[in-house]
């Protein structure tokens, strides 16, 4: 039997790469990139034997791998097992198909063994993909074969058996329930729950033998299982990057030094202690608050679910008073002339049920813009319960970070020393102090203000830039936290520049005013002092009285 590493020239699909395969006894599997299954093995005239290709084939043409169709033909498949003489496949879906030999109950597409009794040919063998059912349609999460066995993982956690594992845990049948045998899927009982950092984990990956299997746990929400996997891949690439830019560095590091991180950063004791206490008291602060919000959020689903109540006891009402009116509508139709009484009585009714419609839709009206504010609450409620669990995160960060600073562990946890940590640290932290307006203003030669501000601003960009390195020195945890307090205090020291050049913006413009309001009153004062501006006004002012006489003579 050969192994190809790719699919046949001559198929037309195009599958290109392989990312899966499994073997069994004489057969085997293998999945591709675009999800299409493909199978090839030993082929012969017994039913198991041409069974488990899922596909017809005889002799050489079962040796060379071809696609299996049927039912998978417009399936996408993720995973795939095989046992001995069967196999099994996992979609996209969640959908669970089996084929191969089933004489041991290991497909579990269900049937009862009964002493004495023969099966016939499609209870022993299933040449072609078969879906298997499990609780009610319930999507899969994984699957695994032994050579007679098979086990898989629903949504929710619960793993199901059956074959030959499912007799062996099963006291060999005595432990069956109701409807349960080696040969449909039966639940694993008695798992123990598993709760970590208050979430829930339950059942992921699976892997069976004769008697026995074997579970990884993950979180139950697939948000929190992406948010692990994505965090793990940060701390990867952190370490990998730390590895390119110090090849030369054991893997091992010490600090050799015998000086306290402490000590090295120039920060007493007492102040780390402090801060500690700081920290601590403010995610108690945090704690409490979203206590409170949490329990503002309950109150409000449930005053929302109250809303709801009433929006539907209202519908109904309006529509048993829809009901009662064309009632006695019909009934006010089918009246003679000479029935006044009745149809007074009948007017009075309708009128009546005008008026409790009216008020049911005043009550409506009023639960659906109550419902409305409720829910924007709740939305802003939500927000800001999202903002403090942030801000609790960053505050257990920091408390973690200050404890290894305390004890002398920075960094040590993936294996790099903590002098090398903290030498980038305090770089970074002295060039951060060496940005500052002050500092720049005493240590070089400036035309003015402006020039300090626009040098320290781009000081700071270039600093911004190259925080990554204080997270590449090692990866870790405590890595991670050290670069988001130094963020912070990069961006307070921006809030700083830009309050300070506000400040000078505003002290110019006064500045303005002021040279304009002096400038004007020179001005007067010169042209009151200049003998030649007190000439001409007398030679203009005799000049319209002579003017004036004349015209007057003439």
């Amino acid at each position: 039997m050969a192994l190809f590493c790719t699919p046949p020239a001559n198929d037309r699909d195009g599958a290109a790469h392989i990312v899966q395969v499994a073997v069994g006894k004489e057969h085997g599997l293998f999945l591709t990139d675009e999800g299409q299954v493909y199978s090839w093995g030993t082929s012969s005239s017994t039913d198991k034997q041409m069974a488990q290709l899922g596909r017809s084939a005889q002799g050489l043409q079962a040796q060379e791998p071809a696609k299996v169709g049927d039912k998978l033909r417009d399936k996408l498949v993720v995973q795939i097992a095989c046992g001995a003489e069967h196999c099994m496949v996992l979609t996209k879906e969640g959908e669970l198909f089996v084929w191969g030999n089933n004489t041991a109950g290991q497909l579990g597409v269900g049937w009862t063994p009964t002493k004495g009794v023969k099966r016939d040919k499609e209870q022993t063998a299933v040449s072609r993909p078969r879906q298997v059912t499990i609780k009610e349609n319930m999507p899969v999460r994984s699957i695994s074969c032994a050579p007679e066995s098979s086990a898989c993982v629903l949504e929710n956690g619960e793993v199901y058996i059956w074959g030959a594992i499912s007799h062996f845990m099963f006291n060999e049948g005595s432990r069956y329930g109701p409807g349960e045998n080696i040969c449909v899927p039966v639940r694993v009982r008695g798992t123990p729950p598993h709760d970590f950092k208050d979430r829930k984990l339950v059942a992921d990956q699976v892997a069976v033998c004769r008697d026995q299997l074997a579970c990884t746990i993950a979180p139950s929400s697939l948000e929190d299982h992406l948010q692990n996997y994505i965090t793990s891949l940060r701390r990867r690439s952190a370490q990998l990057i730390a590895l390119t830019r110090a090849p030369d560095r054991g893997m091992m590091g010490s600090t050799g030094s015998g000086v306290h991180p402490a000590d090295r950063l120039n920060i007493p004791k007492s102040a780390v202690q402090h801060l500690n206490e700081e920290f601590v008291e403010e995610i108690r602060k945090l704690e409490r608050e979203i206590n409170e919000k949490d329990s503002d959020r309950k109150q409000l689903e449930s005053e929302l679910k109250s809303i709801a109540r009433g929006v539907t006891i209202c519908d109904q009402q309006e529509q048993a008073l829809n009901d009662d009116a064309s009632a006695l509508e019909i009934k006010r139709n089918e009246l003679t002339g000479d029935a006044n009484a009745a149809r007074r009585a009948l007017d009075s009714q309708l009128n009546d049920n005008r008026h409790f419609k009216e008020s049911n839709k005043t009550m409506k009206l009023q639960l659906l813009k109550q419902r409305e504010e409720k829910e924007l609450k709740l939305l802003a409620l939500m927000q800001k319960l999202s903002d403090l669990k942030q801000q609790k995160g960053e505050f257990d960060a920091r408390t973690r970070l200050l404890d290894n600073l305390q004890r002398g562990q920075l960094g040590n946890a993936s294996g790099t020393s903590s002098d090398d940590v903290l030498t980038v640290v305090d770089g970074k932290r002295m060039e951060l102090e060496a940005t500052h307006p002050q500092v720049l203003s005493g240590a070089g030669q400036f035309c003015g203000m402006r020039e300090v501000i626009g040098i320290s601003n781009h000081a700071l960009h270039d600093i911004y830039g190259a925080l990554r390195e204080v997270s590449s020195t090692s990866g870790g945890v405590d890595n991670l936290a050290i670069e988001e307090v130094l963020e912070s205090n990069f961006k307070l020291r921006k809030e700083v520049n830009g309050l300070i050049e506000d400040a000078l913006k505003e002290a110019c413009n006064m500045i303005e005013k002021k040279d304009g309001f002096f400038e004007e009153a020179c001005n007067k004062k010169a042209q009151k002092d200049n003998p030649l501006n007190r000439n001409q006004g007398g030679d203009r002012g005799g000049n319209s009285l002579f003017g004036g006489f004349f015209g007057g003579f003439g």
